[in-house]
């Protein structure tokens, strides 16, 4: 009898359909194949209780997501969990996505639920290899959605020799909105402006696009389409396995790729040159103005692609024995009792899984009225939650649970020992909280070794006395010995872990690095914040404040405070994040950016926007809330793109995109923004309290320095003179950034030469009694 498998995919008609119907075919002979649509099933139990009345012996889910949202609201002693319980169960990872050190520690229950997992190209099974939080995978075995028997002929179509070369794009271009990322797949910002700039050329092209985004097509439709063309293109910035990759290779199609998913893998070496290349407009319109002019190449590449399809897809390749072998493996697997039922959130809020449900069961009756595109419409942020509620990611909008939180943090603690392992012991350990976005990012780029997040994870507010976890982090960093601990921003959890410490460890040397400026005092918060610190110091608790506000270090040493001064360096974003070398294709606007995290008058959100919205066939690209401006009657903000909350990689892409960026700030400290602009090559219009440019380049900082702050007009004249000067001020920034990161290199070690001194010599004596009047409440910094 043919043993019972599940084929768990999230919606009919997509990429994990389409596989898992493939290989449900092609493993026919030795599995009785059912597919289940996790979007059917609102209510994972019932899913559950639908797979245990089919006879089901082993469950491989392809998204593994939607095991989180099961252990969340499934509970661990109901009949529906003891039914997944005694399944085998695997997974498999065809994706880049939740793959940062606290993503996979967030994800360690599902991994250790699993029978089994692999991942779908050698890249990502290098990515898994190299974490030690849980089994590592049993393999790689690649995607397969389309076999030689659904496709005719075995002969690729050779290029016509006159007519235009075809060209095609398919895919979806709004594809990851609803996570943050913007033009993911690479339409707008590479494919286009390439074949554009080859049209106007006279080069004959032709593109085809087929945009999911704007209408669907059939499977069918779209592979007729396919196997007319000449050459497919695909941009994207990450994938796991490019479908259309395949199926072109199937249709005797060339591809020009960048190097993304299997790519490099499984496209002919002899043609990889052409074939997978850099993420850029200009290295795509490069490229294939060579094939365009050697046609004869284009037609080889075309066969070489069919050839290689043959090898390595076919039903007699390697890819059924792959998945067949997977299969045994982990069906000869066990995975203890104790440690599956340790997955559910056993103490699980009732509220939260009844949220959880309410609101997946909502959109499941949105898509079925036929009311989802409407409602993005009107609403277009509803998007975002609904694919997160869809596809299973709903601890992004509810948070983690309290159990799965004390679970998370018994391998934080290994991260955390393996941190401390490495770090060198005549560097300070720097402790963080992740919450605070700008203090994070400015914390990373200064201090490589010995970073300590706590909280450990971004959900988790720091402004708090205690923390469930506090003693385990003490604990471990007391193990280790650190000689130094800088709490950089420090959050009222760090003052409880900084009193904690010295009581236990008083030879260990510490101090605060505040990110704030005096001028914030007008805020009572921001002055209580900076008082309970002091206070800190004068009763010996911490050793010194380390500054990043250029000369505060001197004040508060005339005061009494031992002190340091740093600045921020000009990070490398480009080689951390990947980015494209070339910025947003001209289209005859200029986009403009204006991000803010707070909207106070320190701030100057509202006199920078003001200024943006000119005559000029400007784009102005905010984090400020649209509604902001519900009753402003400007035609102008029309032309405006508005974002919640981006994941970094993708802000720093936004950021790259620009054309000019404003940060006139009425105070600043070391403004990351204008830091980052600088590293992507954008221009930065600043206030004098943010300017990193004057000493270094005089001439730079008379483009981009603002004096008039509160002056819109001043700023709208000084962004016309920035435009019209944006080449020559990026030859500036090209100049400009090596002479600045060579100052910030000697101030560092002349900082740690400093702190080097300051253990040799005996403890501080009693510092000067001097008081800021306390007013206000603790609240975010």
């Amino acid at each position: 009898m043919k043993k019972k498998l599940a084929f768990v995919v999230d919606i009919r008609g997509w990429a994990f359909d389409i596989i898992a119907s493939h290989v449900k075919q092609q493993l026919s002979d030795d599995y009785e194949v059912t597919l289940y649509y996790w979007a059917d099933y609102p209510i994972a139990s019932h899913l559950l209780q639908k797979m245990a009345g089919d006879g089901i012996a082993h469950a491989h889910f392809f998204f593994r997501e939607h095991l989180k949202v099961i252990f969340e609201t499934v509970g661990a002693k109901s009949k529906a969990a003891a039914h997944l319980n005694s399944l085998v169960v695997t997974t498999h990872i065809p994706d880049y996505l939740y793959h940062s050190t606290d993503e996979l520690i967030e994800r360690k229950l599902v991994f250790d639920f699993v029978n089994g997992y692999f991942v779908t190209n050698a890249d990502l099974k290098q990515l898994y290899d190299s974490q030690d939080f849980f089994a590592r995978p049993d393999g790689i075995v690649i995607d397969w959605p389309i076999s030689q028997a659904e496709v005719s002929g075995g002969q690729a179509t050779p290029v016509g020799a006159n007519g235009p070369i075809k060209i095609m794009w398919t895919g979806n271009s709004k594809w990851g909105e609803y996570a943050g990322y913007r033009d993911y797949k690479g339409l707008e910002s590479i494919i286009k402006p390439a074949i554009d700039r080859l049209q106007q050329e006279g080069f004959p092209v032709a593109l085809t696009v087929i945009d999911s985004a704007q209408q669907k097509r059939s499977r069918d439709e779209v592979l007729s389409t396919l196997a007319q063309q000449d050459i497919l293109l695909v941009a994207s910035l990450a994938e796991g396995t490019p479908l259309t990759l395949i199926e072109a290779m199937s249709l005797g199609v060339a591809v020009v790729s960048t190097p993304v998913g299997i790519a490099r893998e499984v496209l002919p070496a002899q043609y990889l040159k052409e074939a997978v290349i850099e993420r850029s407009a200009e290295q795509f319109y490069m490229t294939l103005k060579s094939l365009v002019q050697s046609r004869h190449r284009i037609s080889a590449m075309k066969q070489a692609n069919l050839h290689a399809f043959q090898q390595q897809f076919a039903p007699a390749g390697p890819l059924k024995a792959q998945w067949s072998q997977f299969l045994k493996t982990a069906a000869a697997r066990t995975v203890p009792l104790a440690t599956r039922q340790k997955s559910y959130s056993i103490n699980r809020s009732m509220l939260r899984q009844y949220a959880i449900n309410g609101a997946r069961t909502f959109v499941f009756f949105l898509k079925r009225a036929g009311l989802v595109r409407t409602i993005d419409r009107v609403f277009p942020k509803a998007a975002i939650w609904y694919n997160r509620l869809l596809h299973g990611n709903s601890a992004s909008i509810f948070g983690a649970s309290g159990a799965h939180r004390a679970a998370q943090y018994e391998t934080v603690e290994k991260a955390y020992r393996a941190t401390l392992e490495q770090h060198s012991s005549d560097r300070p350990v720097v402790i963080y909280a992740p919450m605070w976005k700008g203090v994070a990012a400015s914390t990373e780029s200064l201090f490589a070794d010995g970073r300590f997040r706590f909280p450990y994870f971004d959900d988790e507010y720091p402004e708090v006395v205690n923390h469930p976890q506090l003693e385990m982090a003490i604990e471990t960093l007391l193990d280790y010995s650190p000689k130094q601990i800088i709490y950089s921003g420090g959050s009222v959890i760090h003052i409880t872990m900084a009193e904690k410490v010295r009581e236990r460890a008083p030879q260990i040397q510490q101090y605060f690095l505040w990110h704030g400026s005096p001028a914030q005092w007008v805020e009572p918060s921001q002055l209580e914040h900076f008082n309970l610190w002091h206070k800190l110091y004068n009763s010996r608790v911490i050793d010194g404040v380390i500054s990043v506000k250029p000369d505060l270090e001197k004040i508060l040493t005339v005061i009494g405070i031992k002190s340091f001064g740093l600045i921020n360096p000009i990070p490398d974003l480009r080689r951390q994040f990947t980015l494209p070398v070339t910025q947003r294709a001209d289209d005859g606007v200029a986009h403009i950016g204006v991000f803010s995290a707070v909207s106070s008058w320190y701030k100057n959100p509202f006199v920078q926007l003001l200024a943006t919205l000119g005559q000029e066939n400007w784009t102005l690209h905010t984090n400020v809330p649209r509604i902001t401006f519900k009753d402003l009657d400007f035609r102008q903000l029309g032309r405006m793109e508005s974002y919640e909350q981006l994941p970094r990689p993708q802000f720093i892409a936004l950021l790259a995109s620009l054309d000019l960026n404003l940060y006139v700030t009425n105070t600043e400290c070391s403004p990351m923004v204008v830091l980052e602009c600088s590293a992507l090559g954008v221009p930065c219009i600043v206030g004098p309290a943010g300017d990193i440019f004057s000493g270094i380049s005089d001439e730079l900082a008379g483009y981009l320095v603002e004096p008039c702050v509160d002056n819109a007009y001043a700023i709208y004249v000084r962004m016309k003179r920035v435009l019209a000067n944006k080449a020559h001020i990026q030859s500036l920034l090209q100049d400009f950034v090596p002479k600045y990161n060579a100052q910030w290199s000697d101030l560092m070690d002349g900082f740690y030469l400093t702190l080097e001194q300051e253990r040799q010599v005996a403890p501080i004596s009693a510092p000067a009694d001097v008081t800021v009047t306390d007013t206000g409440a603790v609240a975010r910094h």
